[in-house]
């Protein structure tokens, strides 16, 4: 089961008011790259786990996951499903962490296990972002990309005055405002 193929959505948040979450400068292979790494630690029970690596750059950096998960190892659940997650960055604004929070998600903990053993972000990001995605930005500056599907792209944010929400919207396939 790679995923039922559900359309995700995606809420970005944190960064700084000069960098916010920037899909031009990051991946998918971040995603796997943390859920590899021989220094990321590894807590959670049937319901989440919580991956996290101090040794990032800018930082930690952090991935709670929601689902279904069983038959743990020192690397994590091995069986379940993921529903949603919840990844925090330093990357983007050392000590100042963007957040991406995704929902409506049913993929697969064995596949995902695979792909980050393998380092397959070409298929993390499909099953990501393959669908009529729908994006919503914060207040900080972000660079968001439209994968395939019918996406949804909202600026979002401008909570503060001083503080507009400024998104860049790279169209990598079709996109709907």
């Amino acid at each position: 089961m790679v995923a039922d193929w559900k359309a995700p959505n995606f809420t970005f948040s944190g960064g700084s008011a000069s960098s916010g979450f920037n899909m031009q400068n990051w991946t998918t292979g971040f995603l796997l790259s943390l859920l590899a790494d021989v220094n990321t630690t590894v807590s959670g029970n049937g319901s989440q786990v919580t991956y996290t690596n101090a040794l990032t750059f800018g930082g930690p950096d952090s991935i709670f996951a929601v689902g279904s998960f069983s038959s743990y190892s020192a690397t994590g659940p091995q069986q379940g499903v993921v529903n949603g997650f919840t990844y925090s960055t330093n990357y983007f604004s050392a000590g100042s962490p963007s957040v991406m929070q995704v929902t409506g998600l049913s993929l697969s903990v064995p596949l995902l296990n695979q792909w980050a053993i393998t380092y397959q972000p070409a298929q993390l990001e499909f099953a990501l972002f393959g669908a009529a995605d729908t994006m919503t930005g914060g207040v900080n500056p972000e660079a968001l990309i439209g994968f395939g599907g019918n996406d949804t792209i909202d600026g979002g944010g401008g909570n503060a005055p001083q503080c507009e929400a400024r998104v860049q919207v790279l169209l990598a396939g079709d996109w709907k405002s």
